[in-house]
């Protein structure tokens, strides 16, 4: 990959918003070795960086803001790690910065640390960057939100209580000490299905709002170890009784009256529901498929097998093991392959949609067995014909019957000339669109 000065290059775009990082080296060289960095994790971790060499042109970025993280070296002629750290506390002091450096003594680490750098990465460990970018963007997300609802609390009661009660999810501020409400937003009253007066002063075991009970100390548990809560999922009740499930996060904050916590409470009770309903869907549909009285197949386009049932483990005597380390191809009779490979083709490349005849299968034990095929395209959303599944029939029994009514008629003794009767040959391929 090529850096170039004062352009970006992408990395993973189409994985989504890349990050936008700032990354301050004089040696191109090093520099390179971040972007090598970068590129080995663009999959999971996409990121834009603009690349600088020196102090007028970092000072040119820092005034343009366009960027969500900074990356500098420490030791640099002219303008080092520790002026580009002063320089953007000043300017955006909630960009995380990492220093990324050839080496550091424990001392200078924690300077830097206290300095208000975020992390730093010894070049000769670069594989620990992606981590460190990862942990600062999600600590600089924490503050960001922290800082969000400290400004909230600050500015007038009007325009707070404008934002609190507008929010689609339910909000309540209560004092952390005993957990007694100071305030819930519409959203919280539409919930549990309770007045304002009813809620406020109250706390939320006297409101029975717990489910489980339990609950509300892991929560308080998990508060006070981290300082934060993040989406823990529990049951609460409503004053008419319905459980509902939601995703508990609370942050805590100062108010005049002292410490106190705002908690939001984010209703999956439909999709957890839907997700059930999918699961038991799952098992209905895995239960018929292995289940069916006919043998189920489903093949990839090179003809090798995906998915088979019971069924026709059964119909053939192996494994499911065995039968998907095949293909179509090796499973079929000598004397039909051709036709089996024709009409296959037809039916991946798109000509037809659905064929159905009856062929001669290899049982494990080499003998043939006849069956009756029937086999269907699967496309993609763009129409692409991506696998194939079929559904097979055992007539070997049909067949051996027919057999020997063939062998009853050519008897000397037949009458109306019926022992000059043709044999029947098995019934032709149908193909459709």
């Amino acid at each position: 990959m090529n850096i170039e000065d004062q352009r970006g290059f992408r990395v993973g775009e189409k994985m989504g918003t890349p990050i936008r990082v700032l990354h301050l080296d004089d040696c191109s060289a090093d520099a390179e070795l971040v972007a090598m960095a970068l590129e080995l994790q663009k999959t999971e971790f996409p990121a834009t960086v603009q690349y600088v060499q020196n102090q007028e042109q970092f000072l040119a970025a820092l005034s343009r803001r366009d960027f969500d993280m900074i990356l500098s070296d420490y030791r640099m002629p002219g303008f080092d790690g520790e002026q580009a750290l002063r320089a953007a506390q000043e300017r955006c002091p909630e960009i995380p910065f990492i220093m990324v450096t050839g080496e550091l003594g424990e001392e200078r680490v924690i300077e830097t640390l206290q300095r208000g750098a975020t992390d730093y990465v010894l070049k000769d460990r670069i594989f620990r960057l992606i981590p460190a970018m990862k942990r600062a963007l999600e600590g600089a997300e924490i503050q960001r939100k922290r800082r969000e609802v400290e400004e909230a609390l600050r500015i007038s009661e009007e325009r707070f209580s404008a934002a609190f009660r507008a929010s689609p999810d339910p909000y309540v501020i209560s004092k952390k000490e005993d957990g007694t409400i100071l305030d819930v937003n519409e959203a919280f009253l539409r919930l549990f299905g309770m007045e304002r007066s009813k809620a406020v002063g109250r706390n939320t075991l006297e409101l029975n709002l717990y489910v489980h009970p339990p609950d509300r100390e892991e929560a308080l548990s998990r508060l006070r170890r981290d300082g934060n809560l993040r989406n823990y999922e529990m049951l609460v009740r409503s004053a008419a009784g319905e459980e509902r499930c939601v995703l508990l996060s609370a942050e805590q904050l100062e108010l005049e009256g002292g410490p106190a916590l705002v908690s939001v409470l984010h209703d999956v009770t439909e999709q957890k529901r839907a997700e059930e309903a999918l699961r038991e869907s799952e098992q209905r549909l895995r239960a018929t498929f292995n289940n069916a009285a006919l043998g189920i197949v489903e093949a990839d386009v090179n003809g090798r097998f995906l998915a088979v049932n019971d069924r026709i483990c059964s119909i053939l005597a192996y494994s499911r093991d065995e039968l998907l380390r095949m293909t179509v191809h090796e499973l079929t009779a000598p004397q039909d392959r051709a036709e089996s490979d024709v009409l296959n083709a037809r039916l991946l490349s798109g000509e037809i949609d659905l064929f159905d005849y009856e062929k001669r299968y290899l049982r494990r034990d080499g003998s043939p067995i006849w069956v009756h095929l029937t086999v269907s395209a699967v496309r993609d959303a763009a129409g692409k014909v991506v696998r194939a599944i079929g559904t097979v029939e055992d007539i070997s029994a049909r067949k051996k019957a027919e057999e020997k009514l063939k062998e009853v008629v050519r008897m000397p003794h037949a009458t109306r000339h019926e022992d000059h009767l043709p044999d029947q040959p098995p019934l032709p391929a149908r193909a459709c669109r």
